[in-house]
């Protein structure tokens, strides 16, 4: 009995766990009534249940690890672009006064 409440709530913290990665609003509620009934019954099936769940939450970390990775590139290439058109933009300011001021000259 007292590893089944064990497997039980690790599941459910599995779960919550899980519902965090995926980004829906788990605030680590109790389960309800309906959720406490569908758990497995059997130390096997809980231990199946934790074991799958461990899997679905470690690729739910490596699928958001990548993202946030994809994420700081862009975020670097962004900056980098940036960079180019701000000493592209005072170059052309440069220019631009360079010229007005041989326009004065002349006139």
């Amino acid at each position: 009995a007292a590893s089944h409440k064990r497997l039980s709530y690790e599941v459910q913290r599995l779960n919550a766990e899980n519902e965090g990665l995926r980004g829906m609003s788990s605030q680590d509620s109790p389960p309800t009534e309906d959720e406490t009934r569908s758990l497995p019954s059997t130390v096997p099936e809980l231990q199946a249940m934790v074991s799958k769940l461990r899997q679905e939450s470690a690729l739910q970390l490596r699928a958001a690890e990548h993202q946030a990775e994809r994420l700081r590139i862009e975020i670097i290439s962004l900056r980098e672009r940036l960079d180019e058109e701000t000493a592209s933009q005072s170059s052309l300011k440069g220019v631009l006064e360079r010229e007005q001021e041989e326009r004065e000259l002349l006139q």
